[in-house]
C-alpha cells in the first residue's frame, strides 16, 4: 500500500542480500507488471484518503518502470496530499531499484525518498519542512503480499521545522527491521520492529526530549489472507481473516521522557509501555492479553496538592482466556452492518458461546502507587450464562495507605470548589463508605493494608468480605469533615 513508502519516511537503513544463483531475467513484460502493481497501489491509496480521511492524493503522472541490465528503475510521479482546508504536503519523487529474486514474484529493492518534504497552508506559505540527512534502505518485496518480507532501513539526522509555530524537532535516527519467513505450509512468521532514537523538540514555550520510542509486531503462522487483513484498516469485517493465523503480538514502549514549559513546570518519565497479544488462535480457544505500565513518573507543578495523589508508577495485566474466535467472528462480522443484530448477539448469543467455551478474564499483579499509597488488584471474571449478569467473579483489592489518602481527600474536599476539590470530595465519600468493610493486615514495608475481597455471585449481588454492598453503593454521601485533621496510617 501507499503506506509502505510512508514507512520509509519514518525509517530506513541498508540490508545486503546475497545475489541469487539463478535470478529471473529482466524483461519488458515484468517491467509492465511492476508498473501496473505500483500504479494500482497509488490509486488504492487515492480512494482510501478520499473516503476515509477527506484528503486528496494528487499524482502528476503515472509510475514509470525502466528495465536496465540487471534491475528495474521504478519512479513514482510527483505527489501531493491536499486536505479539505486547502493545506497541502508536497512529497516529491520516490525512486526504487528492483532486482529479480530467485523466488518468482519477489524482488530485492532499494529505495530513496526526497531529501526534503514540505507542507504549505492554503495561502501557499511553507509551514512545515521535513529534512533527511542520510538514508539507506533495502529489502525483499513480495508481490502477492504487497509488502516487504525482509527489510533493514534507517534514516538519520532528521529535522522537522514548524515555521508557523516557531518550533523544531530533531531526530537522531529512525529504523525499521522486518524479518518474515514462510514455512512449508505457506504461513508467515517473524518480527517487525520500528524505533526512533534521540528526539529533541524546541518551542518558545518549552522543550522536550525522548530517548527512545519503539514499536514491534510478531506474527505467528499467518496465511497470506490473514497478513493482508492486518495491513488494512482494522474493523469488525475482517475479524475472520485473523482466524487464519496462530498468534500476533504488538508492543509499544517509550523511554526517557523529559518536558518543561515556560512556567517552570516539568515532567519526567523513566518508561511507559503497552503490549497486546493474541495466542493459540488456530486451536479455536484464543487467549488475548493486554498490559499497560509506566515507571518513575515525576512532575514538578505549580499545583503541589495534586502530586500527593498522582501515581508515579503503575501496571495493569488483563488476559481473556478461551475466546472461541471461530464461533464469535461470524456473528460479529454479520452484525457489523446491522447494529440491531449485533446488539442482540451481544445480549444473548455471545454470552452463551463464551460460557460454553469456559471463557474467563484474569487480572494479575496490577497496581498503581506513589509515596503515599500502593493499590494492588488481582481477580477473575468468568462467563456464566446461569448468572444474572451472565458472569461471576472474585477480586482482591489491597490498599496500603488508605488512611493517608482519605485524610488528604477530606481536607482538599473542603477547599473552594474546582475540578480537583470536587474529585477529592468524591474520593473521600467513597473511602468513607468502604473503609469499614475492609479487613486490615500489617506489612513490614507497606504498614497497614486494607484488604477488600469482592465477589459477584450468580444472583447479581456484589459482596465485599462477605457483605452485600448494594446499600453502601446507594447510600447518601456523608459530608467531608470541614476541619479534617491528618490521620495516622492505622485502622
Amino acid at each position: 500500500m501507499f503506506k509502505n513508502y510512508v514507512i520509509f519516511a519514518l525509517a530506513a537503513y541498508t540490508l545486503i542480500f546475497a545475489a541469487p544463483a539463478h535470478a529471473q531475467a529482466i524483461t519488458s513484460e515484468v517491467a509492465q507488471q511492476l508498473q501496473t502493481t505500483f500504479q494500482a497501489l497509488l490509486e488504492d491509496k487515492q480512494q482510501d484518503l478520499k473516503q476515509q480521511q477527506d484528503r486528496t492524493l494528487e499524482l502528476s503522472g503515472n509510475v514509470t518502470v525502466e528495465p536496465s541490465d540487471d534491475f528495474y528503475a521504478i519512479t513514482f510521479p510527483q505527489m501531493r496530499i491536499i486536505d479539505k482546508d486547502g493545506e497541502r504536503i508536497e512529497i516529491g519523487l520516490i525512486s526504487i531499484n528492483a532486482s529479480p529474486h530467485s523466488e518468482p514474484g519477489q524482488y530485492k529493492m532499494t529505495m530513496a525518498l526526497p531529501r526534503s518534504i514540505s507542507g504549505f497552508d492554503k495561502a501557499g506559505e511553507e509551514i512545515i519542512r521535513l529534512s533527511i540527512g542520510q538514508q539507506k534502505t533495502a529489502g525483499i518485496w513480495h508481490e502477492e503480499l504487497q509488502n516487504f518480507t525482509k527489510l533493514d532501513a534507517l534514516y538519520s539526522d532528521i529535522n522537522i521545522d514548524i515555521f508557523d509555530d516557531n518550533a523544531s524537532i530533531a531526530i537522531a535516527e529512525m529504523r525499521t527491521l522486518i524479518n518474515l519467513d514462510q514455512d512449508e505450509s505457506e504461513r508467515w512468521s517473524g518480527p517487525t520492529n520500528f524505533a526512533i532514537n534521540g528526539i529533541e523538540t524546541k518551542h518558545d514555550k518549552g522543550s522536550a526530549s525522548i530517548q527512545k520510542i519503539a514499536a514491534g509486531m510478531v506474527l505467528d503462522q499467518f496465511t497470506t489472507d490473514a497478513f493482508k487483513g492486518i495491513d488494512t484498516e482494522v474493523d469488525l469485517k475482517n475479524l475472520l481473516s485473523l482466524t487464519n493465523a496462530d498468534g500476533l503480538e504488538t508492543t509499544l514502549s517509550v523511554e526517557g521522557i523529559k518536558a518543561n514549559n515556560e512556567d517552570g513546570e516539568e515532567i519526567n518519565l523513566q518508561s511507559a509501555s503497552a503490549a497486546f497479544k493474541l495466542d493459540d488462535m488456530l486451536s479455536g480457544a484464543l487467549d488475548a492479553h493486554l498490559s499497560l505500565g509506566f515507571t518513575n513518573m515525576h512532575a514538578i507543578s505549580n499545583d503541589i496538592e495534586t502530586s500527593e495523589v498522582q501515581p508515579d508508577s503503575g501496571q495493569i495485566n488483563i488476559t481473556h482466556h478461551n475466546i472461541p474466535i471461530k464461533d464469535l467472528a461470524p456473528l460479529i462480522e454479520n452484525g457489523a452492518n446491522n447494529k440491531q443484530a449485533l446488539g442482540l448477539s451481544l445480549l444473548f448469543k455471545i454470552p452463551a458461546i463464551l460460557a460454553q467455551a469456559g471463557s474467563y478474564i484474569e487480572i494479575n499483579n496490577s497496581f498503581v502507587k506513589n509515596k503515599n499509597y500502593n493499590l494492588g488488584l488481582n481477580g477473575v471474571v468468568r462467563a456464566d450464562i446461569a448468572a444474572v449478569n451472565s458472569a461471576t467473579g472474585e477480586a482482591e483489592l489491597r490498599f496500603a495507605g488508605l488512611d493517608k489518602v482519605l485524610s488528604f481527600a477530606q481536607v482538599e474536599g473542603t477547599k473552594p470548589t474546582d475540578g480537583f476539590s470536587k474529585f477529592m470530595r468524591d474520593v473521600a465519600r467513597m473511602l468513607e463508605r468502604f473503609k469499614p468493610l475492609a479487613n486490615v493486615e500489617t506489612d513490614e514495608k507497606l504498614g497497614y493494608v486494607h484488604v477488600f475481597n469482592f465477589e459477584m455471585n450468580k444472583t447479581g449481588q456484589i459482596l465485599v468480605n462477605g457483605k452485600d454492598v448494594s446499600g453502601v453503593m446507594n447510600a447518601e454521601p456523608s459530608p467531608a469533615a470541614a476541619q479534617a485533621a491528618p490521620l495516622k496510617d492505622t485502622e
